[in-house]
């Protein structure tokens, strides 16, 4: 993205802290339309609501499965026969927004997180590419909310024995 960005000419901002004033600003001139969020960090209110389309995150599972951490980790580790990416809304719960896009993926039984890995994102990125052109079309308005409910499977909490 970085050497996309710099080849574009466009503006890199890397703050140590996303709720340093200065970050806050520089993003705040930009004016940005939508923002999309990939390796993720807990990103303060002020920064996804930004926006006016709204911010969305790739995520390496099908929500509400996994949420949280390694999900790829959790999905091979509990024997599931697939997985896959979201493309989903941030909010104020952790990967618990409106879903906007998913693609399924079979776990081959050969697979390791690494393998498994290398395939989603490749999966992911034709994924938010779509998702900014449905977003660009209007298909998906930034209010976005479905009403289907879902199975949820949660990854187990972190501890010594499991970290």
């Amino acid at each position: 993205m970085k050497i996309a960005a710099r080849e574009l000419e466009l503006p890199i901002l890397q703050p140590e802290k996303l709720r340093d004033p200065a970050f806050v600003s520089a993003m705040e001139e930009l004016r940005p339309d939508l923002g999309i969020v990939i390796a993720f960090r807990m990103l303060p209110e002020v920064v996804w609501a930004m926006p006016r389309l709204g911010t969305f995150n790739l995520h390496a599972s099908l929500l509400p499965q996994y949420r949280g951490a390694a999900p790829i980790n959790w999905a091979i580790i509990n024997g599931e026969s697939k997985t896959g990416v979201t493309t989903f809304l941030l909010n104020h719960e952790i990967d618990k927004g409106a879903i906007l896009g998913q693609v399924e993926m079979p776990i081959q039984p050969e697979d390791n997180v690494g393998t498994l890995y290398g395939r989603l994102m490749t999966v992911g990125a034709d994924l938010v590419v779509q998702t900014v052109e449905r977003i660009a079309a209007g298909e998906i308005p930034p209010s976005y909310s479905p009403t289907r409910t879902h199975r949820c499977v949660r990854r187990p909490k972190s501890s010594k024995t499991t970290a």
